[in-house]
């Protein structure tokens, strides 16, 4: 029975992110995924220059990151789950239908920090990235590997904190479980990596 109910909630929510897809129509959504502390908000904030952006930001509590995001020219809406581990389909269309879609070529979402549950649940998203940080290790991919499975970009941020980072064991261990995603390094205090980042993006316009 356990089981059952299991399958519904992801046919159920299956069925809301395709409803997401026709609602976004040519606009780009990028599900932001990570670890609390990788540094999803502050990547976030380095991609608005790549134009029109709208921004879902979802945390247990608080509007700290949306505050961080907003400005003039960005719409962001704030999503807070309470207790629930990760955003879903249902919580996604809400924030949809308060964005001004036709005005925008990209949605980012950060979604909860966490490495398991965000990687089960499709929001309607074109692109999925999963931020890893230098300080958090290099074992996280052998550690949480459906994450990092279902990932179309990966970055490695925070490399001016990489003293202790092993990246021929990280990317070892993304390779077990995801051959075609690029690894990308950034540090956010300079900007590094975030242009290379763009131009991943671009090919999904």
């Amino acid at each position: 029975m356990k089981h059952e109910v299991i399958q519904k909630v992801f046919k159920d929510n299956d069925f809301i992110a395709q409803q997401n897809r026709e609602i976004l129509g040519q606009t780009v959504c990028v599900n932001v995924m990570g670890a609390p502390g990788a540094g999803k908000t502050s990547i976030i904030q380095h991609l608005k220059k790549i134009g029109e952006v709208g921004i879902i930001e979802g945390d247990l509590a608080t509007d700290i990151d949306a505050q961080k995001l907003r400005d003039s020219e960005t719409s962001v809406i704030q999503l807070n789950t309470i207790t629930g581990c990760h955003l879903n389909a249902s919580h996604v269309q809400q924030a949809l239908n308060k964005l001004p879609l036709k005005n925008l070529k990209w949605v980012f979402i950060e979604n909860v920090g966490n490495l398991v549950c965000p990687s089960n649940f499709d929001l309607g998203e074109e692109i999925r990235i999963v931020v890893a940080s230098a300080p958090q290790g290099s074992d996280k991919p052998l550690k949480y590997p459906p994450m990092f499975r279902t990932a179309n970009i990966i970055i490695i941020n925070k490399t001016d904190l990489d003293a202790d980072f092993d990246y021929e064991e990280f990317e070892k261990g993304i390779r077990n479980v995801n051959t075609n995603a690029p690894i990308l390094r950034t540090n956010c205090k300079t900007g590094k990596g975030i242009d290379e980042l763009i131009l991943y993006l671009k090919k999904y316009q």
